[in-house]
């Protein structure tokens, strides 16, 4: 803001009126943020002064109105008032030519006013502008020369006084540079000898940190490394146990088909022998796993589909596992994963296909930040009149549910067979 204000008084100087009017409405625009009111009423009278010359007497007694008002409560400096009188002369030149001209031999008579150099040069250019207006061109050729010797003569000064100020402050930072240099040179020559007796002491007791640290790391990730085994053992001894029971359950079940004739009973009993043979195959592969948090997909489902295939009469249908053999999956994702592709395979065997060869193919495809599951088989489809959204068949709303707690996503496709889309997060 400050630097605007002083390139807008060194444009007024070079008499480059419109860019001094850009910059200095731009500081009057910017005094308002900051609590400087003389520098408010110096940008203000400033700018009253180049729209006088500009004859833009609209906006110039617009910012007159608001410096009487400024000027009110605040202590102004004579050179200030002396500055203010001369714009207000500015603005009367477009309204009364004579009396300007009178205003101004009084003005330049009265001892009251601080005549300083600024305001000087500014009734110097007000003569030139009636010179202009009066259309004298010998007058006119003389006050601007008069006027621009002046300017001259002010900017001379301003920089030869700036190049005596440059110089002085050189020549002082020099001095002041070589004592800084000195006292620091001192310093050091004080705190040298201190400093290598100190730094054997601090090689001593860092080296005696650094054992301490190694030594804690060790027996930290020791302890850790051995509570890791204990835990694992202990998963591992649970999934063992939870496959035992589920076996246990698995041969009652089996016992319970014996008891029953009729083919409805075993055929969901076998249904559930399968369920339950994809859960307990999860705790038999992550038993005999080193990593019990993963589990490897393709070599689960081949399992799963091993059994449901086994449980079925009709041996001509073909399960195609299209699963890459490195994709591996959290272990509490493998449970509901598995239990949706059972329900499919099962769906497929029951009613897909009606004792004829078939196909159904799985496919599994790890994304960035998800997995996309892909049933299908190439039997007769759905019929006509199934509507996902009111069927309630007990294999339809497990698969629902199942994708529900995946935190998925999950469509029905009838396009020559059936195939099940499910996207879930990782």
């Amino acid at each position: 803001m400050y630097v605007r204000d002083g390139l807008g008084k060194t444009l007024i100087n070079e008499g480059k009126f419109e860019q001094a009017i850009t910059l200095i409405d731009l500081s009057v625009k910017m005094s308002s943020l900051v609590d400087d009111k003389q520098f408010k009423i110096e940008s203000l009278n400033n700018l009253i002064y180049l729209l006088a010359l500009k004859d833009n007497l609209k906006d110039a007694n617009e910012h007159l109105l608001a410096l009487e008002n400024l000027t009110q409560d605040t202590d102004v400096s004579k050179k200030m008032e002396t500055l203010i009188e001369v714009s207000k002369l500015g603005i009367e030149l477009s309204k009364d030519l004579n009396g300007v001209k009178s205003e101004i031999v009084n003005f330049e008579r009265d001892n009251s006013h601080d005549f300083n150099t600024t305001a000087k040069e500014r009734i110097l250019r007000l003569k030139h502008q009636i010179d202009l207006r009066e259309s004298d061109k010998n007058k006119c050729i003389e006050s601007y020369n008069i006027w621009d010797n002046f300017r001259d003569s002010i900017q001379i000064d301003f920089y030869k006084n700036l190049k005596d100020s440059l110089q002085l402050r050189s020549q002082k930072r020099v001095v002041d540079e070589e004592l800084h240099r000195l006292r620091i040179q001192e310093r050091l020559n004080q705190t040298e000898v201190s400093y290598k007796n100190k730094n054997i002491l601090y090689l001593i007791i860092l080296l005696l940190a650094l054992i301490a640290i190694i030594v804690f790391i060790y027996y930290f990730f020791n302890r850790l490394k051995k509570q890791k085994a204990t835990i694992e053992s202990l998963q591992k001894e649970l999934h063992h146990r939870v496959k035992n029971n589920l076996s246990i359950i698995d041969t009652f079940i089996e016992v319970a088909k014996e008891e029953f004739n009729e083919i409805r009973f075993t055929t969901k009993l076998s249904e559930l022998q399968n369920r339950i043979d994809s859960i307990n195959e999860v705790h038999q592969q992550l038993y005999l796993k080193e990593d019990i948090t993963n589990l490897n997909l393709k070599k689960y489902i081949d399992k799963l589909s091993n059994n449901i295939t086994a449980s079925f009469s009709n041996h001509e249908i073909e399960i195609v596992n299209n699963i890459n053999n490195s994709l591996t999956i959290k272990a509490d994702k493998s449970f509901s994963i598995g239990l949706v592709i059972n329900e499919f395979i099962t769906n497929s065997f029951k009613y897909a296909f009606e004792n004829k060869s078939g196909k159904v193919s799985i496919n599994v495809v790890e994304n960035k930040n998800s997995y996309a599951v892909t049933l299908k088989d190439n039997g007769k489809g759905l019929p006509k009149d199934f509507n996902i959204e009111e069927s309630e068949t007990f294999g339809l709303r497990i698969i629902k549910l199942l994708s529900k707690q995946l935190n998925g996503t999950f469509e029905l496709i009838n396009n020559n067979g059936v195939i099940l889309n499910i996207t879930f997060p990782k």
